[in-house]
């Protein structure tokens, strides 16, 4: 068994090299989104330190990246300090904190307005 056998599940499988070149173009990240988006998570928690991360899963943006799209994801939530998340979602009781999505929902209201400016 390959270790990303391991890590991803049965269903993995290895890139090509043109796969992953593909990969690496529709990831390169457009440094002035990101800027705006981490000042949107500032200006509502001015202490958060926005990191870019790639999440290894299913996505839609594989397909709207071959029509030429860039696709970024963010979905912001601010959880709480010891909070045990994995325990919290894909399962059969998934949720987030009320606070915390409240607080997500006021970035991407931030990042709405940054964007659309």
């Amino acid at each position: 068994m390959r270790h990303s056998d391991l890590l991803f599940g049965y269903c993995a499988r290895e890139l090509t090299a043109e796969e992953e070149r593909a990969l690496f173009e529709a990831a390169a990240m457009d440094q002035d989104l990101f800027d705006q988006l981490a000042e949107a998570v500032r200006t509502v928690d001015p202490e958060a330190l926005p990191i870019p991360y790639m999440i290894p899963g299913f996505t839609d943006a594989s397909s709207w990246t071959k029509l030429g799209t860039a696709c970024f994801g963010f979905a912001p939530v601010v959880l709480p300090k010891g909070l045990d998340f994995a325990r919290l979602y894909h399962g059969v009781d998934e949720r987030i904190p009320v606070e915390g999505f409240r607080l997500g929902t006021r970035m991407l209201w931030e990042a709405l307005a940054r964007v659309a400016a």
